[in-house]
């Protein structure tokens, strides 16, 4: 969780478009999500062991044209 705390942190004064995503260890709160969050521009949510390595799988970058 320090990790995250840095990351709002930085993120603090930034503001939309870039904006920290949502973060719950209770199941209820994330079921509630998966339930209510449809329609509003949420694309999906991530599940992961809390203990779990936070790995980059793919990189994203933007192309110029």
């Amino acid at each position: 969780m320090e990790r995250r705390q840095v990351l709002l942190d930085v993120l603090a004064d930034v503001g939309p478009p870039i904006v920290p995503v949502w973060l719950t260890t209770d199941i209820e709160e994330a079921l509630l999500w998966f339930e209510t969050l449809e329609g509003t521009g949420v694309k999906g949510i991530v599940a992961k062991p809390l203990r779990s390595a936070c790995k980059a799988l793919r990189t994203w970058a933007r192309r110029e044209r």
